[in-house]
């Protein structure tokens, strides 16, 4: 397992999940642009219109899985380029999401992403995963991590604070992504079941 920066922001653009038949996409909210409240500062994840983190947390809670929703209208840590974590803006529009999929002082450590899709998926329908990922610009946590994965299930998945979940994901990038630019990855799998929750990070244990 390779170190990661600690924040690994995702852009506006992370909700492209198709099914390459039709090219509906069924992720809710997928550019981050739609909130019930700006961010103030850190582990507000839950104000991006159906984006939440697995602890089911919405403040910062140290050790614990708090990934960060990023505006440029925010205030505080969270209003994009200059973050605590990193200098970064999002690849498009106003919104992106930040979290830790591994942190090298921490190797247990852990967080997600997690959303429900807008439909069930169709078993035996191909689909493809897009988004765009970046580490952005950081002195303070600048290495890269291998095995980042995309999970979907029948039941949203939980976490216990900031442990790994337990969880085989459907997709994964493999190999140690390290990036300060924005890079799109795209990702296909078939469905086994009428899955209906997706969660992004790290599943691997340390």
């Amino acid at each position: 397992m390779s170190a990661t920066h600690h924040r690994l922001p995702l852009s506006a653009a992370f909700a492209a999940l198709c099914a390459v038949a039709t090219g509906q996409n069924l992720v809710v909210n997928g550019t981050f642009e739609t909130y019930t409240a700006l961010p103030s500062t850190y582990a507000q994840i839950c104000l991006a219109s159906g984006w939440s983190s697995p602890t089911n947390s919405c403040v910062l809670v140290v050790g614990c899985g708090s990934p960060e929703y990023y505006h440029t209208a925010a205030t505080g840590g969270v209003q994009p380029p200059n973050t605590f974590w990193a200098t970064v803006m999002p690849h498009a529009g106003a919104g992106m999401a930040g979290f830790a999929p591994w942190y090298f002082t921490s190797p247990g450590f852990r967080e997600y992403l997690r959303t429900t899709l807008n439909a069930p998926l169709t078993l035996g329908q191909t689909y493809e995963i897009g988004f765009w990922l970046t580490n952005g610009v950081s002195t303070i946590h600048p290495f890269g991590v291998n095995h980042i994965g995309v999970a979907f299930s029948a039941a949203p998945l939980t976490q216990s604070c900031g442990a790994q979940i337990a969880y085989t994901p459907q997709v994964e990038i493999a190999s140690v992504f390290f990036s300060t630019t924005w890079q799109y990855v795209s990702l296909t799998f078939t469905a086994t079941q009428a899955f209906q929750y997706m969660c992004i990070g790290n599943f691997v244990p340390y």
